[in-house]
């Protein structure tokens, strides 16, 4: 059986299992849980393709970035020509994976 600790806390006796005086919790859960949930189909499939296309610019952002690095930094084309890279595989890649 549960009791009263010092303190407010809730304490077992000995023997008793952690769990036994759980189901007291659990009677009422306040929903039917074997009820079938509706789901929103449209709104499903706009937040997927939202994903989708966060996905897709994010990896066109990050590679863009990495070949702007290539060039500034390895090949030594500096500043303006790794902008310049960044800028046109940017817009290539989005025109060509709309």
């Amino acid at each position: 059986m549960r009791r009263l600790l010092a303190g407010g806390a809730i304490g077992y006796q000995r023997g008793q299992s952690f769990w036994q005086g759980m189901n007291d919790m659990a009677e009422d859960l306040g929903f039917d849980r074997d009820a079938r949930g509706t789901m929103d189909y449209a709104e499903h499939n706009r937040t997927y393709a939202g994903f989708l296309g966060l996905v897709k610019y994010g990896s066109i952002g990050v590679v863009a970035i990495l070949l702007g690095m290539l060039v500034g930094l390895i090949v030594g084309g500096g500043v303006i020509m790794s902008l310049l890279t960044m800028f046109v595989f940017a817009a290539l890649a989005v025109v060509f994976l709309k």
